[in-house]
């Protein structure tokens, strides 16, 4: 049987209490994936950087002799996996030196490791704009390298979204209004100390205050957008996407998130709340409001992913935003390496867990496979 391992803090530390509780039994997540594996012939092993002892061969993980999950655990050593699922949360991924470390090793002895690290925002714009197959979906975005550039694109657009090039949750993004020849209107959900910020500027005190953003972090333009509303909720949609057993990109399921009243982003960091398409599409055929078919997002956000996975290989699931226009346009407004799973329903939680399983044992089957002709 091909082992499967999933790399997470998600399950207790070797020295943790529960660690050595007799009955321990994982959250509902990580029994899917138990048994996700199951199905797809797969032993799972849960572990940490620090459990794996490669001059060995073996890990010390956690794993499940039933089926289901709902029993069985417990901590063992294990032979090294055959592909690896990269699963810790991302302030992690650049902190630890343990998982760099781990994760080089592996890959220098031919383990396949999933769910990489992607690029930052004004990357993956360039990357998607440079591509006949995406380049429609992109909304006007520009680099931001000094002051004169914002206010340059702010005369073009009138209503600009400064999005930090590394920011993510919706912190830090500034919506830019010119309200007139001399007054510029900032505002931000999440501001300094995720605080929300609202500020009326002339045009030289909006200069000083561009130029102390710009001494912090490094900005991407991007047009502000004329979103569907209900009410005075902006309203956006996350696509989760996933490679599955042959390695092909699905759609998981499509989310509508509604922002609060008033707010500039539909996140539900600043106040935003999710709904389902069904519910959505009720409400839409009630006021007279025109959605474009689900199939259209689903088919942005599979394409998005295609277009990537030629510079991530390993690519294996996407959380993308897109946004739909008043005049129909659809547009992709961000793309999130490792969505949170709080927006997804039971029923795509279930199919999450199936597909990274597939994909995982697509990706091992082909070692093997390639192994065989190398001999």
């Amino acid at each position: 049987m091909l082992r499967f391992g999933i790399l997470t803090t998600a399950l207790p530390a070797r020295d943790s209490k529960k660690a050595h509780h007799r009955h321990y039994v994982p959250r509902k997540t990580w029994r899917l994936f138990h048994t996700a594996g199951y199905q797809h012939q797969m032993k799972v092993l849960f572990f940490r950087a620090e459990d794996i002892d490669f001059p060995k061969k073996r890990v010390h993980a956690w794993a499940s002799t039933s089926k289901d999950g709902l029993s069985g655990w417990s901590r063992s050593y294990h032979p090294l996996p055959d592909v690896v699922y990269e699963n810790y949360y991302l302030n992690l991924v650049g902190s630890d030196p343990r998982l760099l470390k781990v994760k080089r090793e592996l890959v220098r002895r031919g383990t396949p490791v999933f769910n990489p690290t992607l690029f930052n925002k004004a990357a993956l714009h360039r990357i998607l704009s440079a591509s006949d197959s995406t380049r429609k979906w992109m909304p006007p975005s520009s680099l931001i390298r000094k002051t004169s550039d914002v206010l340059s694109f702010l005369n073009t657009h009138k209503t600009v979204y400064l999005k930090p090039v590394n920011g993510s949750g919706g912190a830090g993004i500034l919506e830019v209004k010119r309200l007139g020849p001399d007054q510029i209107k900032v505002q931000s959900e999440r501001f300094t100390n995720n605080q929300r910020f609202t500020k009326h500027f002339t045009v030289t005190q909006f200069q000083h205050f561009i130029t102390g953003q710009l001494a912090k972090r490094k900005y991407l333009a991007q047009k502000g957008l004329k979103l569907i509303h209900r009410g005075k909720q902006k309203i956006d949609f996350r696509i989760v996407v996933h490679r599955d057993h042959a390695g092909v990109w699905k759609s998981v399921g499509v989310r509508p998130k509604l922002g609060k009243a008033g707010s500039i982003v539909t996140n539900s960091h600043a106040g935003g709340h999710k709904t389902t398409w069904n519910q959505l599409s009720q409400w839409s055929r009630q006021e007279g409001l025109h959605l474009p078919e689900k199939t259209a997002l689903e088919n942005a956000a599979i394409t998005v992913a295609e277009r990537l996975t030629a510079f991530r290989p390993y690519l294996s699931h996407l959380g993308i935003d897109v946004a739909v226009c008043e005049d129909g346009e659809i547009y992709v407004l961000d793309i999130n390496p490792r969505p949170g799973r709080d927006l997804l329903t039971p029923e795509m939680l279930e199919l999450v867990t199936q597909y990274t399983a597939g994909f995982a044992s697509y990706l091992a089957r082909r070692r093997v496979r390639s192994s065989s002709h190398v001999k």
